[in-house]
């Protein structure tokens, strides 16, 4: 049928978030802007402090991973490199377009010890 969307398997729709995130002044959270991270999932273990944050939100939307900041290019596709530390770290990803949409996604993941 038109208008639903099919997620492949194992993936659900992630539930609205009741914490407010921080905003922007002038930004509100909005569900006219979409933000999904490919890569890395939440609570993913990595081998590695420098990882690439992956995803896709609206075309040529601003995208803020942690203290960096990227744009999504025309298909809203976005790929931003960060640095980590050993052990637990959590990743912010926000978005915001040119109407002022603003949303953002909580991760957290695992960089294994190099000892």
């Amino acid at each position: 049928g038109k208008g639903t969307t099919t997620l492949p398997y194992g993936q659900t729709p992630t539930p609205a978030v009741s914490a407010q995130p921080t905003q922007e002044p002038g930004s509100t959270i909005s569900n006219k802007i979409s933000l999904t991270v490919t890569s890395p999932k939440d609570g993913d273990k990595l081998d590695s402090t420098n990882v690439s944050v992956k995803g896709k939100t609206s075309p040529n939307a601003e995208v803020f991973v942690n203290d960096v900041t990227g744009k999504a290019d025309a298909n809203g596709n976005f790929s931003i490199s960060i640095g980590l530390d050993e052990g637990s770290n959590l990743i912010t990803v926000s978005a915001n377009d040119a109407e002022g949409n603003a949303t953002q996604q909580d991760l957290i993941v695992t960089v294994a010890s190099f000892e």
